[in-house]
């Protein structure tokens, strides 16, 4: 026995923890529910934590009240531990004693609503510790502090479907499922697309949840019935879509159908106090039937393409004709660029990791009202990126352009004014 430490055992080659001078306690240690032991976990997950007892017999019980630490591994706190008051799952009552077994105690906690134990002034994490009593003796463990179970929250990304359809799947048109399977389809590489994802959030998250945002079949439901029901899919999945978080944001990239999904998903969390670090909203159709509240970030791209004409070769803007040129109400930016698809493909286009670029450029991108050589108003971008047609309410001046559509008008396009 080391004379440095006599609570350590040094005699093995991984160290044993020991009590020190304890008449009833040997040692406490956290793990997860597989028994691997741990020092790190996140909320929402189940953990145990395990007291090895000695001279206090089977059936006797043992007083174990868990505290956050304020006073020796995180001092930036107001230097009092927080006591933390557990409750039984099956009827809320408070956990008051455990009973010893063949010298021990494992107790078993699922780390919900532990959020709320966070200080505004915190690190984001939780240092959580048992004080056990039996008799007149009382110990903390683990033992040392370090051991302490750190829980911490991280970001998390959602990632929100459009429409699939199994026949039009077989034919090569479409995604054939909803969740994970809907973004391969368009990725190939899900978890290199996750990767990109992190990067451009400039966060580090751990694995994406994936909600299905799709309507029984196109047009069965309009954007507004949509949001709501992604509304009330939060309500019913909170405590999923929060686990794991603490104080961190939820990060959503949505496609289609499932932008209106999604703003009704983004809608609840920020009433119940979620922040949104942004929702990324790719093509989404029936933007002129939804709003969004404005009280998170939000940016809505939507790709177009150029179509030579036959006889005169003038290039016309054309836009992705599922989706069409409707900005949502209440959105951060609203961009519209010429991407290098086509009608059949112009979609899927904005699922590409290089979109995070793009989006990135457009937050960026300002738009300036300037003359054509007629002296007639015209809007160019700030600076000059000739790969966007559209920036908010703006229908930019762009060189690549030769003929642009007219929507909503006897005539169906006109040409560029230089």
């Amino acid at each position: 026995m080391s004379e440095k430490n006599p609570g350590v055992d040094y005699n093995s080659k991984n160290p044993t923890e020991r009590s020190p001078i304890s008449k009833y306690f040997v040692r406490g240690w956290w793990t997860y529910e597989n028994d691997v032991p741990i020092t790190e976990a996140m909320f929402g997950d189940t953990v145990k934590f395990h007291l090895q007892t000695q001279n206090i017999p089977n059936g006797k019980d043992v007083s174990l009240t868990l505290f956050d630490d304020d006073t020796i591994v995180n001092t930036s706190e107001d230097k009092n531990d927080d006591k933390i008051v557990l409750v039984y799952a099956s009827n809320g009552q408070p956990v008051t004693k455990d009973t010893v077994q063949e010298n021990k105690i494992v107790k078993t906690i699922t780390l919900n609503n532990f959020e709320g134990l966070l200080k505004e002034d915190t690190d984001g994490a939780l240092e959580l510790y048992f004080k056990c009593k039996y008799e007149n003796e009382e110990v903390k463990f683990p033992n040392p502090a370090s051991n302490y179970l750190k829980v911490i929250g991280k970001p998390k990304i959602i990632f929100v479907n459009g429409h699939w359809n199994r026949i039009a799947h077989k034919l090569g048109m479409s995604p054939g499922a909803g969740g994970e399977s809907y973004w391969k389809y368009f990725t190939g590489d899900v978890k290199r697309y996750k990767n990109s994802a992190d990067a451009y959030f400039n966060i580090k998250s751990e694995e994406p949840l994936y909600i299905d945002g799709s309507s029984l079949w196109g047009g069965s439901e309009s954007g507004g019935q949509r949001k709501t029901r992604g509304y009330e899919y939060a309500k019913t999945h909170f405590d999923e879509l929060k686990k794991g978080l603490g104080k961190e944001k939820v990060y959503f990239i949505s496609h289609s159908e499932g932008g209106a999904h999604a703003a009704g998903i983004c809608q609840y969390l920020t009433e119940k106090g979620i922040p949104i670090g942004e929702s990324l909203m790719l093509s989404t159709d029936e933007g002129d039937e939804f709003t969004v509240e404005g009280n998170y970030p939000a940016y809505q791209i939507v790709a177009g393409y150029l179509d030579e004409q036959w006889l005169t070769k003038k290039k016309m803007f054309a836009i992705d004709p599922v989706v069409m040129d409707n900005m949502v109400k209440g959105i951060t930016k609203y961009g519209v660029y010429i991407s290098t698809g086509t009608f059949t493909s112009v979609h899927g286009a904005t699922i590409s990791e290089s979109v995070f670029n793009r989006v990135a450029k457009m937050k960026n991108t300002f738009v300036t009202p300037a003359l054509n050589s007629k002296g007639q108003a015209i809007s160019i971008t700030n600076p000059l990126d000739e790969d966007w047609y559209r920036i908010d309410d703006n229908i930019l001046q762009n060189k690549r352009i030769d003929l642009y559509p007219l929507y909503r008008s006897t005539e169906p396009f006109r040409e560029r004014q230089d």
